[in-house]
């Protein structure tokens, strides 16, 4: 630091430049000012999300605050009053800066583009954020706003370059100071336009800087000028306690207002017509110019009593000056008179000197031969006290050698390793404590800039100097960190290592997994020989394999027995090492257990692939054959060559191609392709019908690579299932046919009947007779009617139905009395007979007869030990406990007896179930057990 106050434009720039953290007064202002500015960018922010006019505009109907404007106002404040209270080092101030740089590009690609009413990605990105915050739109960053946030971002780009005592470091904060000073008064020209009432740019094509913005570059432009320091230009003659500087503080500040003000007045008179209104300003600018007078000879007065200060010290220091002058000719005179006994003492001096230099060559000889390297060094301290650099004094050569340097005594370490405070801050601090305290210390240091790894020693010989004692301890590190792998890896590895010695086969160090693995404890394993590990082999054949493995290595497979008995297949990996003059086998064992019954399970599904009587092949992703088995070769009549490489269509008839298509859509997705039938066609021509599915293949890391293809000849079971659908639709035929006749010879025999009453009215025991052969007519009609519905049960083949859909439906056709249906079910589906409607029907009609008041019916589902469990429960008088095991039995009841029987048979179809769990006079509660995998959640889940 300089600061020569002899000046009176300013501080001195002897190759020193003087930053604004030497001057507390510029330190404030950029604070107050970047704080400023991150407070404005807030209240900008806050107004366009509260739509506060105050906030975000100052005035209504002018412009808001651009949103983007608003981000960059809060950037540049946090920048600076973080850089002002400690400043960005390192990586974090190269950050900043290319942030910054990135900032000026932006803004200079969206100008050009602004001034033609269009924008840049990021101010586009910017608006859509302010519209979302603000919930309606907002708009972007005026042009003018622009080209003030390129000058701030060229400011602070300079003001984070890393300073340096040199006259270009003044220049860059010249340039800031100037950059500042321009922001100021272009952003502040901007403002005063709002304070007269005619904003710039209003009512032109380009978009206005809003009234806030102004005041946010305003307080930028401050901040960053002061942020330049006390030595930039111009604040250098602002700056010191010269006249100059002292006048410069007062009256250009008191100048500008009185401008200001009496620009106001210009403005505000033409606007004042009334006597009273001018006889207000009349007497305003008399009590102005009377307080401007007072405070010119305020000021007046206390420069001219500084000044007189100022002469008075002066005068003093011209007295002080003659008295020590007196003072040092008595002085003079006390040196001559002592100097004859310097002389003497000379003499005597160099005597000691001899002796000194004798001892010294002594201590310079075991210096320089020390093995350890020797560095005597000066700490240098910045103004806080802090550590910042230091000098070597002196170093020997063993220092050279470990460190890697030459001729270093006199340079500072920043010379000679450049950068090393930022990579090494804590060597920085050890030393600078050591020098301070004097209280020694020792650590290790990875030193990358030579490679090695150091023991240093250090302390203080003397206040502010430092011996630092270095040790190459990088042969030791290197081995402590082989030895930590290598813990690691043998305890942490998944195979088993053993070490065993080689002349007597003992088992001398093994890790984790061999405990794991075997079952027996560390000091069991380490009793034992290699030979009591292998099943059933003799020890001639093991030393045999341990001789190879000692020469050359070996890889075998073989048994090891476990502690419980059990034997292991074994993988065995073993070469050989000394260790300590002593011949070891390091084997690395590895579990194939696994292994050898995946590879009996593959062996299993070839042998079950290569004799299935199903045609299997698998296909790439594309639809091209890949393999191909006996059943394909004997189902299709091609022969593997013939299949493999062709595409799958060639199996199918043309107009099946989308069927192919499709296949492969759904393989690509991921998605098997459930069994179904369809038509395929052999290498004869012939068509015939299959039953085929296909299921996605995937390699180890599960990505997909191919599809899987089953095929079974259904060909004599569909025609099997036709002879059989034409036999039963025959005896369907014939059952009505017969059920018709016999439902007619009923009606006769009950016509003849009423006849034969008739005739006989009156006498009892005919009429007993007669009520007899009506009951039998009428269990006979039952019996009849009942296997019309029975011939319908399985007839067809079930499907998933979706139940408040078949519940609401039968519930919408009516005739139970007046019941309400309420479903819970939602978008349940269950897999039942085509009469799974029939349930709901029964099951209402029996709740309208025998409950009497029911006036509701609820249906809801749960899940239960992986069963579904649906529930149909009514609020009637309920199933008495006596009859509940008996109501689902044919006959059982006061009707038909028909309704509950049909209904269990209906859901024993699909393997459901039936019982009764409500409680007598609170209603009936049926429970129906629908099996795991027969009901599932539709598409309205």
């Amino acid at each position: 630091m300089v600061d020569n106050q002899t000046d009176p434009a300013g501080p001195a720039m002897s190759g020193t430049t003087v930053f604004f953290a030497d001057h507390p007064v510029l330190q404030k202002c950029a604070v107050i000012a970047g704080a400023g500015t991150v407070l404005i960018g807030v209240l900008g922010i806050i107004g366009l999300y509260l739509n506060i006019t105050l906030l975000r505009s100052i005035y209504p109907g002018y412009q808001p605050m651009a949103f983007s404007a608003a981000v960059l106002s809060i950037l540049f404040g946090t920048v600076l009053v973080s850089h002002t209270l400690r400043p960005f080092t390192g990586w974090l101030r190269v950050f900043i800066q290319l942030v910054v740089a990135c900032i000026a590009v932006i803004e200079a690609l969206e100008l050009p583009l602004n001034v033609l009413g269009h924008h840049f990605i990021v101010e586009t990105v910017m608006v859509q954020a302010g519209n979302a915050i603000a919930g309606q739109l907002t708009t972007p960053i005026s042009p003018g706003a622009l080209c003030i946030v390129i000058a701030v971002s060229i400011g602070f780009f300079l003001l984070l370059i890393k300073p340096t005592p040199s006259k270009e470091r003044q220049r860059e904060l010249d340039a800031i100071c100037l950059a500042g000073l321009a922001v100021v008064l272009a952003s502040f020209t901007f403002l005063l336009s709002y304070a007269y009432g005619a904003p710039f740019l209003y009512g032109t094509p380009l978009i206005p800087i809003a009234a806030p913005t102004s005041l946010a570059l305003t307080c930028i432009g401050i901040g960053l000028a002061a942020s330049a320091g006390p030595a930039a230009f111009p604040l250098r003659y602002f700056i010191g306690p010269s006249t100059s500087a002292r006048l410069l503080r007062t009256f250009l500040p008191l100048t500008l207002a009185i401008v200001l003000f009496e620009s106001f007045l210009d403005i505000l008179l033409p606007l004042l017509s009334t006597t009273r209104n001018a006889l207000v300003v009349s007497v305003t600018l008399v009590i102005f110019s009377i307080i401007t007078g007072y405070v010119v000879v305020r000021v007046s007065r206390g420069l001219g009593r500084a000044l007189e200060a100022e002469e008075r010290k002066r005068g003093e220091a011209e007295e002080e000056l003659a008295r020590k002058n007196d003072n040092l000719a008595a002085t003079n005179e006390e040196l001559t008179a002592t100097e004859e006994e310097l002389r003497a003492n000379l003499d005597e001096l160099a005597r000691r000197e001899q002796k000194l230099r004798e001892s010294e060559e002594k201590y310079r000889s075991l210096f320089e031969n020390l093995l350890e390297g020797y560095a005597y060094c000066r700490m240098i301290y910045d103004k806080s006290g802090r550590p910042e650099d230091f000098v070597y004094l002196e170093v020997n050569r063993a220092f050279d050698e470990i460190i890697g340097t030459k001729t270093v005594t006199g340079k500072r370490v920043s010379e000679v390793f450049p950068g090393i405070k930022e990579e090494f801050p804590d060597l920085f601090e050890i030393y600078g404590k050591v020098a301070l305290s004097g209280r020694p210390e020792t650590f290790d240091l990875d030193f990358r800039p030579s490679g090695k790894w150091l023991h240093i020693s250090v302390y203080s010989p003397a206040q502010e100097h430092f011996v630092a004692i270095f040790e190459d301890i990088t042969v030791r590190r290197k081995a402590e960190k082989a030895l930590t792998l290598y813990k690691i890896f043998t305890e942490n590895a998944r195979d088993i290592i053993l070490f065993i010695r080689k002349r007597d086969g003992r088992i001398i160090e093994v890790n984790k997994a061999a405990v794991l693995t075997y079952g027996y404890t560390r000091e069991e394993l380490l009793g034992m020989t290699i030979f009591e590990l292998r099943v059933s082999e003799r020890i001639e054949y093991v030393s045999g394999q341990m001789e190879r493995a000692s020469e050359d290595g070996l890889v075998f497979t073989t048994l090891h027995r476990k502690k419980d008995g059990s034997d292991l297949p074994v993988e065995v990996s073993s070469v050989s090492m000394v260790v300590e003059d002593e011949l070891v086998l390091v084997s690395i064992i590895r579990d194939i257990s696994e292994r050898r019954r995946a590879e009996d399970a593959q062996a299993l599904l070839a042998s079950i692939v290569t004799h299935s009587e199903d045609a299997i092949y698998s296909k790439t992703l594309e639809g091209i054959v890949t393999s191909w088995n006996a059943g394909a070769e004997k189902m299709y009549g091609y022969m593997p060559e013939e299949a493999i490489g062709r595409h799958v269509s060639f199996l199918a008839p043309a107009e099946y191609a989308d069927d192919i298509e499709s296949n492969l859509v759904n393989i690509r997705a991921g998605e098997p392709v459930k069994s179904y039938e369809t038509i395929r066609v052999r290498k004869n021509g012939e068509r015939f019908t299959v039953s085929l599915s296909v299921s996605p293949i995937k390699n180890a890391n599960s990505d997909l690579i191919g599809a899987s293809t089953i095929v079974r000849d259904i060909t004599e079971r569909k025609r099997a299932e036709n002879a059989l659908a034409m036999a039963n639709k025959k005896l369907n035929i014939l059952n009505n046919i017969t059920r018709h006749d016999i439902l007619n010879q009923i009606t006769a025999i009950q016509g003849f009947l009423e006849l034969y009453h008739e005739e006989c009215r009156g006498e009892a025991k005919v009429q007993g007779y007669f009520n007899r052969l009506m009951e039998i007519v009428k269990v006979i009609d039952n019996q009849i009617s009942f296997t019309r519905f029975y011939q319908e049960l399985g007839v067809q083949a079930p499907d998933w139905q979706r139940v408040d859909e078949v519940a609401k439906r039968v519930a919408g056709a009516g005739g139970f009395g007046g019941i309400r249906v309420s479903t819970g079910t939602g978008p349940l589906e269950v897999f039942a007979d085509p009469l799974f409607e029939k349930v709901f029907f029964n099951m209402y009609d029996n709740a309208a007869r025998h409950g009497e008041h029911v006036t509701q019916v609820g249906i809801s589902f749960e899940s239960r030990n992986g069963n579904g469990i649906l529930i149909v429960e009514d609020d009637g008088v309920g199933v008495p406990v006596a009859d509940k095991e008996h109501i689902f039995r044919r006959g059982f009841g006061k009707n038909t007896g028909l309704g509950l029987f049909l209904v269990r048979e209906i859901l024993a179809i699909t393997g459901m179930s039936i019982r009764e769990t409500g409680e007598a006079g609170k209603g009936a509660r049926f429970e129906i057990i629908v099996p795991k995998g027969m009901f599932r959640l539709g598409s309205g889940a």
